[in-house]
């Protein structure tokens, strides 16, 4: 099980690294920090003489390359050594061995991106399309508190032996994390998510931080149903930590993006993705297997498998990494950073995958909760339904993604949390007994979406480009067009709220199943019964709220249409356009539709068992195989509409939009 610490309440059996008393301030919420009576131990900390060497970085402050060496605590050398090799043998380089990302050309796919700071603030709507994709190495850039208040801080030497490793926590002051770098055989202490007591800012907080201007400009929410304080200790924090913390393979909790500055010593930061060789080169960000099969907090990665990029962090630098990314980071100096989190429009497909990981799995894959940010996110849809609502797409600001095909995908995400909201909080009950009830609040999230599909769909369609139709039957359902010499297409239209319905129906019957897999893979590690949530109360959640806003019922062949699938994943993302319904298609239209990659297509039904049926008790097959085109079980709910305009998008209505709009269900 990975080492865990919750922000939400204080723990009275951790231990402490010295003697010494300290006074308690209470100047930081003392809910966080808790101050103890130190016991003595064995120091006994020596380091290996032989040092484990990163590969080659580009050293932002002196533009140069160069390697950097670790050396781990003796008592931990052989697992550290084998960790670090392992991680390493996963970097992907150029052919030089330079990092991928200061390359100008490379057929490699890229996790990360290095921007210089004028650059990426001279440049908002690049900055942010680049964070859509990619993790920003952020160059160029130019007091914490009461340093004697006790805090939970992790003990790297615990780990080495089976009495402690379960328990790597002790309580430390930031004065004693300082004391301790500077000893020659010091503890190695990593202090993380200590709370900030005042709200701060980071450089591109303009551009990259969608959720405080939402959170400003809905203020005015009823405040018996929307929380009106702003959670400041769980998006602005410290990380401290003495040189040779190391910091094991994670994804960071509630699908949150994190920022880290760098304001003194250097640290390693990986970034991991697992490599799907049969996925045809597109990009899969929601597959419900992503935490299953081998991986594990501390794990070598099989460099078959995994992929990693890495950054050297130091003073004047910041890494702006997007949601759900698994990350490891090795402390080569004694550091201290500051740290925010971030809900960003351009990531929230994202964010929602990596909060429902976060709900099923918990402290198996994060070191922390913070179950106050559930709050932002629907401040976020409201925000949303606000400025949409009002203004209509082209009153659009910057925290809006325009009505692109990938803007569309993330605001339907993120409606499909706010429909199932209420039926994951109960997930997270076995660590957190304290959890208000939201489900006013996430109704009020779904109303706010339900208003912004009504506006939407009276000026936009989804269009698909289809090469060849066969038979007649569908002529009346289809434009020919002619886009270039040797390029005829046939054009379909779809309403864009029969595809936000077809959506939210696939999302509850993936939770259905993820939640199935979960408790067996939980129950597989050990874990007691006591921290597992109930599968029955979680799926008649999940089946209430279907029937509440689609009045869909979850039958078993809907649910075995999507066990069949070899390949699954908690969104559906189909091959299409967003189009206004007055645009006359241009040639164009050709391009961007040859443009789009991070398509589904992978088959509805493959041949996965005997009888092309999963077992939801053992979860089937869920290795990466090959996918294709997804056409049953997501298109069976879809009306397509039609129409004969040659060039018109889309060609006619069945009923009017004020005739359809009040049987809206998302």
């Amino acid at each position: 099980m990975a080492p865990s610490l919750q922000i939400m309440g204080s723990q009275d059996i951790v231990p402490s690294i010295s003697g010494r008393k300290r006074g308690r301030s209470h100047t930081i919420d003392t809910s966080v920090d808790v101050t103890l009576k130190k016991a003595k131990v064995d120091r006994g900390l020596s380091r290996s003489m032989t040092g484990i060497e990163s590969p080659l970085l580009w050293v932002p402050r002196t533009n140069s390359y160069a390697t950097f060496e670790y050396f781990p605590l003796k008592s931990n050398e052989l697992d550290d050594r084998k960790t670090l090799v392992g991680w390493n043998a996963c970097n992907k380089t150029g052919p030089t061995g330079a990092p991928l990302y200061k390359l100008k050309e490379t057929a490699e796919e890229l996790v990360i991106a290095a921007l210089s700071l004028c650059h990426a603030a001279n440049n908002p709507s690049g900055t942010l399309e680049t964070f859509r994709s990619y993790n920003i190495l952020l160059y160029d850039l130019s007091q914490i508190g009461n340093i004697d208040l006790l805090r939970d801080v992790e003990d790297h030497q615990r780990r080495s032996s089976e009495n402690t490793m379960d328990n790597i926590h002790v309580q430390a002051s930031l004065c004693d994390l300082y004391q301790e770098g500077l000893e020659e055989n010091g503890h190695v202490l990593n202090a993380l998510s200590l709370p900030c007591s005042t709200h701060t800012t980071h450089p591109l907080q303009p551009i990259v931080s969608s959720h405080i201007r939402a959170f400003e400009q809905t203020s005015n929410l009823p405040d018996d149903i929307f929380e009106a304080q702003y959670p400041t200790t769980a998006m602005s924090f410290w990380l401290v930590a003495t040189k040779g913390a190391i910091s094991y393979l994670h994804p960071d909790c509630h699908g949150v993006g994190t920022i880290v500055e760098v304001l003194c010593g250097r640290k390693l930061w990986y970034v991991f993705q697992r490599h799907y060789p049969e996925a045809q080169g597109t990009r899969h960000d929601s597959r419900i297997d992503e935490y299953m099969r081998d991986w594990a907090p501390g794990f070598i990665p099989d460099t078959d498998q995994w992929e990693a990029e890495v950054v050297i962090l130091e003073p004047g630098s910041a890494f702006y990494m997007r949601p759900d990314t698994h990350h490891a980071v090795v402390t080569l100096e004694n550091s201290i950073v500051r740290g925010h989190h971030v809900y960003v429009t351009v990531t929230l497909s994202r964010m929602v995958t990596g909060y429902v990981h976060t709900c099923m799995l918990k402290f198996r894959i994060v070191n922390v909760l913070h179950c106050e940010l559930r709050g932002l996110l629907l401040h976020l849809m409201c925000y949303f339904c606000m400025i949409i609502s009002d203004k209509g797409p082209k009153g659009h600001d910057s925290d809006i993604s325009p009505m692109t095909r990938a803007g569309l995908l993330d605001l339907v995400a993120l409606e499909n949390l706010c429909i199932f909201g209420s039926a994951l909080d109960p997930c997270l009950d076995t660590v957190d007994d304290t959890m208000d009830d939201m489900k006013p609040s996430y109704a009020m999230a779904a109303t706010a979406y339900i208003s912004i599909m009504q506006r939407l769909r009276k000026d936009y369609c989804l269009v698909f480009l289809l090469g060849d139709m066969q038979g007649d039957s569908l002529e009346s359902l289809v434009s020919r067009i002619h886009l270039e010499e040797g390029v005829d297409c046939c054009t379909l239209s779809l309403d864009i709220g029969d595809f936000a319905r077809s959506s939210v129906a696939h999302f509850g019957r993936s939770l259905i199943y993820y939640a199935r897999r979960a408790i067996k893979a939980q129950k597989d590690f050990g874990e007691h019964e006591s921290t597992l949530f109930n599968l029955k109360s979680f799926e008649k959640n999940v089946a209430d709220a279907m029937d509440s806003f689609l009045h869909m019922d979850l039958t078993k062949d809907f649910l075995n249409a999507y066990r069949a699938q070899k390949i699954k994943c908690l969104h559906i993302r189909p091959l299409f356009l967003v189009r206004r319904k007055t645009d006359i298609l241009q040639p164009d239209v050709y391009s961007d539709w040859q443009a789009i990659t991070d398509y589904d297509c992978y088959s509805s039904e493959d041949e996965q068992n005997d009888d092309g049926k999963g077992n939801d008790d053992d979860g089937g097959d869920d290795g990466a195989t090959d996918m294709k085109a997804d056409a049953s079980t997501e298109n069976s709910n879809m009306d397509v509409d039609g129409g004969t305009a040659a060039d018109g998008v889309p060609p006619s209505e069945k009923t009017s939009d004020d005739e359809r709009s009040d049987d809206y269900r998302p």
